[in-house]
């Protein structure tokens, strides 16, 4: 049998010997006690858990003033983000106005370089073209003189003759 004591009792195999303030004793088994423990600490928790609430409770009743100038400054405040809700409004509408003017601006530049690119192009081909006919005239025009002369040449000259019909030009 083995024997454990405490400040108020032994247990003695499965049995568990309590003694109280007057020498008295009681006999029971140890899970008995064990049972008896559990129900006291059970019953402990529940008055605290009780105790806390019903401060609780109590604390949490405290009623708030609310006073009749609480309610105006929460008017005024109502009031405000009002004012502030219409003013973002505002800026949100100037916003899309300045990038639809940004995006009309784009428009017109991409309008301009596009057309100043074209006539620059036009400008170009059309003085030119005079210019190239003319040169191809007087160029055909001395050609033709070349020709001629290199021809007379050739009456006298048989070495020129010779080479004028190589390239069938006589």
């Amino acid at each position: 049998m083995s024997r454990h004591a405490s400040l108020n009792g032994c247990q003695i195999g499965i049995f568990w010997i309590d003694f109280s303030l007057d020498n008295r004793y009681i006999i029971y088994k140890a899970r008995d006690r064990r049972n008896i423990m559990n129900k006291s600490i059970l019953i402990l928790i529940l008055v605290i858990v009780g105790l806390t609430t019903m401060l609780n409770i109590n604390a949490g009743a405290k009623e708030v003033p609310y006073t009749l100038e609480d309610r105006d400054r929460l008017i005024r405040v109502e009031a405000r983000l009002y004012e502030i809700d219409k003013r973002f409004e505002q800026i949100d509408k100037r916003f899309d106005d300045m990038f639809t003017f940004l995006w009309i601006l784009a428009g017109i530049f991409t309008t301009l370089t596009g057309s100043t690119i074209g006539f620059a192009i036009w400008d170009r081909r059309s003085m030119i073209r005079p210019f190239e006919f003319r040169i191809k005239e007087l160029e055909q025009g001395k050609i033709d003189r070349l020709i001629s002369s290199l021809r007379d040449i050739a009456q006298i000259d048989k070495n020129v003759a010779d080479i004028l019909r190589k390239h069938n030009l006589l």
